[in-house]
């Protein structure tokens, strides 16, 4: 009987190990070159702004906050991922003196909009702070499944950040970001699986841009 006790609890143990959520995590070095940053001025009613632009990344942010350049990280996780977050690990940075204030994100047009519509003047609320903008540089953005069980996961990471008292920016010249999450067992996800779609995915931009290229692949339940 002792040993049924002993039996029973060692595969309660097994039970509790090998099913349920287990957490997980993938980590990658990013890098940026001072040589790619430049900056260009404008004056607009008066008030000259200083442009940050990074090589080809946009530069966006919520309208009247500091316009800086954004970069979309994409990361393959397991189909039964869940519970993302993410974190930064600056490693090296550089300081760069602009001779203006940032231009403030304007409200986004069409590209063949000619209308007139009121500039957008900079939130007090950012630009009245001593400490550099934005202080969350990465977060999760979007995740879900991609032409088939491909499950993608999208960080923003904004590797320009701006102090408008001093007028100074500091880049971010090396950084590992780490996406943790959660697999759980127990979910199976809604996946709609068309071979061919995969194989198209494989072959597309998408997945050209995706970071961990090699865990692209179906993944399926062992």
């Amino acid at each position: 009987m002792k040993n049924n006790n002993y039996l029973i609890l060692f595969l309660g143990l097994l039970a509790l190990t090998s099913f349920g959520a287990r957490a997980a995590q993938i980590t990658h070095t990013v890098t940026y070159e001072p040589t790619k940053l430049s900056i260009t001025f404008d004056t607009i009613n008066g008030t000259p702004y200083a442009k940050v632009i990074y090589g080809d990344l946009p530069s966006f942010d919520i309208e009247g906050c500091p316009e800086l350049p954004n970069d979309n990280l994409l990361f393959s996780v397991p189909y039964n991922a869940t519970n993302y977050s993410v974190s930064l690990d600056i490693k090296n940075s550089c300081d760069i003196q602009v001779g203006a204030m940032v231009y403030p994100s304007q409200l986004p047009r069409e590209l063949n909009d000619t209308s007139k519509v009121a500039f957008t003047q900079p939130n007090m609320e950012i630009y009245g702070q001593s400490s550099f903008y934005p202080i969350d540089k990465a977060r999760v953005v979007s995740h879900g499944f991609l032409l088939g069980d491909n499950n993608v996961v999208t960080i923003l990471l904004q590797p320009v950040s701006y102090n408008p008292i001093t007028n100074k920016i500091n880049l971010i010249t090396e950084a590992s970001i780490t996406l943790s999450y959660q697999i759980d067992d127990d979910y199976i996800p809604a996946i709609y699986r068309n071979n061919n779609e995969i194989k198209e995915y494989e072959q597309s931009v998408v997945m050209q841009n995706v970071i961990n290229v090699s865990s692209t692949k179906i993944i399926k339940r062992v």
